[in-house]
Parts: C-alpha cells; sequence; structure tokens
C-alpha cells in the first residue's frame, strides 16, 4: 500500500527540526513512530473505557443500592479523562 501525506503547516517546524536532530533518519520512520504512538494511546483509552464499565458491572452485581448506571459511566469518564461521543 502506498500512502503520501500533507504536512500541515503548523507541523512542518517539528518535522524538520526532528529530522535535522538525527532523532529519525527520514519522514516515513517519523510518520511510522507517530502512528505507533497514536494506535498506543487509541488502546489505552479503550483500555480505560473497559475498566470503567467493568467498575460499573461490579457495582452493579454487588447487590448494594446505588447510583444509576448512566451516572456511574459520566462520573468514571469524568475521573479517567475520557470523552464520551455520541
Amino acid at each position: 500500500m502506498d500512502l503520501s501525506a500533507s504536512i500541515p503547516p503548523d507541523l512542518q517546524p517539528f518535522v524538520t527540526e526532528s529530522l535535522a536532530s538525527g532523532r529519525y533518519k527520514s519522514g516515513q520512520e517519523l510518520l511510522c513512530d507517530a502512528l505507533r504512538l497514536l494506535a498506543d494511546h487509541e488502546a489505552e483509552d479503550e483500555a480505560q473505557e473497559l475498566a470503567i464499565l467493568q467498575e460499573a458491572i461490579d457495582e452493579m452485581d454487588s447487590g448494594v443500592p446505588g447510583k444509576p448506571l448512566q451516572q456511574v459511566v459520566a462520573e468514571m469518564s469524568e475521573k479517567y479523562g475520557l470523552r464520551r461521543e455520541p
């Protein structure tokens, strides 16, 4: 698969400096590293969301009357800094 990408003007100085510093040997290497970091970040977000759901399930399974599930999910999302998409 052959992809090409345009770098937005606000990111061009970062790319130029990263390549000039020798940290990355090529734009492709920099882009691959950026994509790995993005994939890791998304995996962490997913793990946090699963932890929130598991905590809510565990609370419900405990048999102790508590808060409504939507409230628990909202509080946990806020606690862990997760963005909720519609």
